[in-house]
């Protein structure tokens, strides 16, 4: 009958429960009504209350203007369709919030039907096409048969259109596994798309899946870890299966994986997918109906080939593994480390530490190399308990790591405070001292992540030189100089090239007759601007590349026939010292290269001394000693420099036995306070060295250690380093 038409008797029906035989609550497709005539929302609530559409009930939602409808779309989420009032607060006002959902709010796939109690305010047929309205309907024709058939067509048109989108962002996702097969996340970035590649097939919630891979290695107990997960099962990404609290859905998941195939409920799907090797993963979601026929088949075709895809991202991940970790610690490596400093161009205050463990190397000779792989995995562990996930974290080589992150985070006095809890090595708790160079980034806002790693190298080894466990950032004036002189490798090899390196020369002064005895030979690097630089801001460049041995070689050349020009004015019976780095000092042909650069000069050999560092470990204080034994067989002096500065230790200054010992300024600087200076200066006299007070900057300092004992003594209290044309006038004054 016609009254059994209208919308009103629609609401004496008896409505369908929206439940699942079990009482669980189902999905609701969720309709937005907005009208300024709040009898319509009654009318509108009772007639489609316990309407069930395409195996869902509805869940309605109220507005009462245009206004008001646009925030509720705004902030409500899956609001398939909009029932919408043309004339509200003006005559065009559903019009114009059809255009706002479409274009300001951009929701393609909500579905609008258009109702009006005024014909004469119908779309336009332009309006309909460009704002893809799904019906346009009079309140007085909208009867109850023509209100369910326009929702339901409206309802399976957003459904098809929600389940295309889901199908194509997991397409998207699985094309960007491919692109990223060298990221870290690349096996979970796949799997999130093969969830949601099967949601959107099955015309499923994403939110009720989760992916998990089963891992076999080397014939041990396979693990069973969540790879992906989506909505309320987020949390378990990364977790053991076992972290699965929910019964049903971990034992679907067990099952699958022993039988090895998909299965298939009324209220869930198991999805399994084979691989090699068996590296298999199976995904488990929850379903609102049975799965068809036809989507069944088409599962089983997306499973045949999902799994030999998902093998080929676990090999790519082998490679990346490769590429960028470090297979002791499991830590991303340097290349790793400076490619995210790179692409992380935006961050302020963030600082670059480079942190190393003291004598790692001389307890790794002591105690064995195995031993200290232990150490290093043991501190790689104790970084990555305190600091993942809050910083950049790499290991870079033997017990170096970096550290990049924000400057509340890296700074010296929480990553020293993070070693004082001893380190648990072997069953052992043992003590470790650490080392920091840090750098800033904002002082060097243009520098590239290997020029903040070299500046923190400078830094950390100023830090070594100045005792244990201390730490130093470095200055920003150096590093704004290397900046604006742009000091590159290209540079350094064509300073050594075309002369751009310049030596300078600091007497040194007898204090018990006050006569100068001989100079240091220091290498500076001219600039553009015409500044000097001086050498710690060039020299870890010169050492990594490889120049450092040339470079080394041009040094000693020029000393030696700078001494022999001062020689030819008869200056004195004055003695060259060259300083020596360790990388030229171990060359296999060092003692000759030493024998051709004095004849080629012309210089007698006991008219050269070489400073070379203090040695780290027991095989560098072996090599060392063989070293001296050798350059003191031909009448070549050897001294050591800065020592007492670093780790060295006393005792093997017997073993080493070289002719001079160089005290290094800040154990000189503290005087008769220093219990290091005056047993160094003890055991310098006692093994029949000469013992030479580095850094005396004024005339309280000369007169304190010539009291204490020093032979002899350098610094600016005698004479700042200068050119050879002034060495010779200051020697001839």
């Amino acid at each position: 009958m016609a009254d059994d038409d209208d919308l009103v008797a629609f609401v004496d029906e008896e409505p369908p429960q929206g439940t699942h035989a079990d009482g669980s609550a189902m999905p609701c497709w969720r309709v937005l009504v907005v009208d300024d005539d709040p009898d319509v929302h009654e009318t509108t609530k009772f007639a489609l209350q316990g309407v069930i559409v395409h195996n869902r009930p509805l869940q309605l939602l109220d507005a009462y203007t245009a206004a008001e409808g646009l925030q509720v779309l705004a902030h409500e989420p899956d609001i398939a369709v909009v029932l919408l009032d043309v004339v509200m607060e003006t005559q065009d006002a559903g019009l114009r919030a059809v255009e706002a959902i479409r274009n300001e709010l951009k929701l393609p796939n909500v579905r609008i039907i258009l109702r009006t109690g005024q014909p004469g305010y119908a779309p336009e047929m332009e309006a309909v096409s460009r704002y893809d309205i799904n019906d346009y309907k009079t309140k007085s024709e909208l009867t109850r048969i023509k209100l369910f058939t326009a929702l339901t067509g409206a309802i399976r048109a957003y459904d098809q259109l929600q389940r295309i989108e889901a199908g194509r962002a997991g397409l998207e996702k699985m094309v960007e596994s491919i692109n990223r097969f060298l990221a870290p996340d690349g096996l979970g970035v796949f799997a999130e798309g093969v969830i949601l590649q099967m949601a959107g097939t099955l015309g499923i919630d994403p939110g009720g899946l989760i992916c998990v891979a089963r891992i076999a290695d080397n014939g041990e107990e396979p693990e069973y870890r969540v790879i992906a997960a989506a909505g309320r099962h987020a949390r378990l990404i990364h977790q053991p299966m076992s972290a699965i609290t929910d019964p049903a859905i971990h034992q679907s998941l067990a099952c699958c994986f022993r039988a090895r195939r998909t299965l298939v409920d009324d209220r869930s799907l198991t999805l399994f997918c084979p691989g090699r090797d068996d590296h298999d993963f199976a995904a488990y979601a929850e379903c609102v109906s049975a799965v068809r026929a036809v989507d069944r088949r088409l599962i089983e075709v997306f499973c045949s080939n999902i799994g030999l895809f998902a093998e080929s991202v676990r090999h790519m991940e082998k490679l990346q593994a490769l590429a960028y970790g470090d297979p002791l610690t499991g830590l991303p490596n340097a290349h790793y480390f400076l490619e995210q400093i790179d692409a992380d161009r935006g961050g302020a205050r963030q600082v670059l530490a480079l942190l190393s463990v003291d004598d790692l190397a001389g307890t790794a000779e002591v105690l064995g190399p195995a031993y200290g792989d232990l150490m290093v995995k043991a501190v790689a562990r104790r970084l990555q308990d305190e600091l993942n996930g809050r910083v950049l974290l790499a290991r870079l080589g033997g017990c170096s790591f970096g550290i990049f992150g924000h400057e509340l985070i890296v700074r010296p006095d929480y990553l020293r405070s993070l070693f004082r809890p001893r380190v648990p090595v072997d069953d052992v708790e043992l003590p470790l001292s650490i080392s920091l160079g840090l750098v800033r980034r904002d002082d060097m806002p243009q520098a590239c992540g290997s020029d903040l790693l070299r500046f923190a190298e400078l830094a950390l080894k100023q830090a070594k030189r100045t005792e244990p466990g201390h730490w130093v950032y470095s200055s920003r004036p150096a590093a704004g100089d290397i900046q604006a002189g742009g000091i590159g490798l290209r540079d350094l090899r064509r300073a050594l090239a075309d002369d751009g390196f310049v030596l300078q020369y600091q007497p040194q002064i007898a204090l018990a007759t006050g006569q100068v005895i001989g100079a240091e030979a220091l290498l500076r690097l001219r600039l553009p601007d015409g500044r000097l630089a001086r050498p710690q801001e060039f020299m870890a460049l010169a050492e990594q590349s490889g120049l450092m041995v040339d470079l080394g070689r041009w040094v000693l050349l020029s000393a030696l026939q700078g001494l022999r020009m001062l020689q030819s004015q008869r200056l004195g019976n004055l003695r060259m010292t060259v300083n020596v780095a360790s990388i030229e000092f171990r060359q296999p042909d060092f003692l000759e290269a030493v024998d051709d650069a004095l004849r080629v000069a012309g210089v007698m050999p006991h008219q050269l001394e070489l400073d070379v560092c203090e040695p780290e470990g027991t095989a560098g204080v072996d090599f060392l000693a063989r070293r001296i034994q050798a350059l003191r067989a031909r009448d070549i002096g050897v001294a050591l420099d800065e020592f007492g500065a670093g780790s060295g230790a006393v005792c093997s200054l017997d073993r080493l036995r070289p002719n001079r010992l160089k005290v290094a300024r800040s154990v000189v600087a503290l005087g008769e306070s220093a219990r290091l200076g005056t047993i160094l200066l003890s055991a310098g006299k006692e093994l029949g060295m000469r013992v030479l007070a580095e850094g005396v900057e004024d005339a309280h300092l000369a007169e304190l250690v010539g009291r204490m004992g020093y032979d002899d003594a350098q610094g600016y209290h005698y004479a700042r380093p200068m050119s050879l044309e002034d060495l010779t006038n200051w020697l001839k004054s």
